[in-house]
């Protein structure tokens, strides 16, 4: 059994993310998945993380300078099993550089704790990559969002189109005045 934390809320792109990441646990892991929402993590569920093969955070802008206690509100000293990153993502601000990003000191431990016992965990792109290697955490592979994994043509070679016929947005869960001349 593997027990996922997410935290899709208001926007579509974190329950696509949540639905593919859990689609290549499934596939490629275990198909046993226990979904807890983050926010509403009790005393129980820390028998159901310790009864777990490992405690996936699954995707989203979740490095955050307060990444813990705010955006996972665990307890990382009773969970027993291997807590692992899977796509996370940087939050940072607009042109910020990586290397200027700091964790609060308690998230700075659990973050560097957590790296401590597992092999690998991933990211979701290269600035979020440079950011926490810049932490002093090694142990990172940057391969991309989940939600880029559609199980049903993984396999296939990228076919480029030539021609763009749609293009469709989803709106972030904050928008934000200038989304307007974005779109």
């Amino acid at each position: 059994m593997l027990v996922t934390l997410t935290g899709a809320y208001r926007n579509a792109g974190d329950h696509l993310i949540g639905t593919r990441g859990r689609a290549l646990l499934s596939t490629y892991v275990d198909s046993d998945i226990v979904i807890v929402d983050r926010k509403n993590i009790t005393n129980e569920h820390y028998e159901i993380f310790n009864d777990a093969k490992a405690v996936i955070l699954l995707g989203g802008p979740a490095y955050q300078s307060e990444i813990f206690p705010k955006i996972y509100p665990l307890d990382l000293e009773r969970i027993k099993t291997r807590v692992i990153p899977m796509g996370l993502g940087w939050k940072g601000s607009l042109g910020q550089d990586p290397s200027t990003f700091e964790f609060s000191e308690i998230a700075k431990r659990g973050v560097k704790s957590l790296h401590q016992k597992i092999k690998t965990s991933s990211v979701r792109d290269v600035l979020t990559l440079e950011m926490i290697r810049h932490q002093g955490i090694k142990n990172v592979e940057m391969t991309g969002c989940p939600a880029w994994y559609k199980l049903d043509s993984i396999n296939d070679d990228y076919a480029f189109q030539s021609e763009v016929k749609n293009i469709a947005l989803s709106l972030p869960a904050k928008p934000y005045r200038e989304l307007v001349d974005l779109i």
